[in-house]
């Protein structure tokens, strides 16, 4: 083998190394959450003046005892004090 026989050996080695490493980054997470579950979000209705006040109410032009549509996010309560700077 000569030298650019080679080189050109390392080179497409080199090249699909990389190809390979950049086709697993998307599953390869940070900080992986372990305890994450899926919940179901949950659509109900409230009166507009449990939710918003004042201003708010003016913004949407709602009166505060109309119903609106709301969307309810389950959530586990936990709080990622890293992403919010407390330490």
């Amino acid at each position: 083998m000569t030298f650019k026989n080679i080189s050109a050996a390392l080179t497409a080695v080199a090249i699909l190394a990389g190809a390979a490493s950049a086709t697993a980054a998307p599953f390869a997470n940070e900080r992986p959450d372990l305890n994450a579950t899926a919940g179901v979000a949950e659509k109900t209705e409230v009166t507009a003046g449990t939710i918003y006040r004042g201003k708010e109410l003016q913004r949407r032009d709602v009166d505060a005892g109309r119903e609106i549509a709301v969307t309810v996010i389950p959530s586990s309560g936990k709080i990622d004090r890293s992403s919010r700077g407390d330490s």
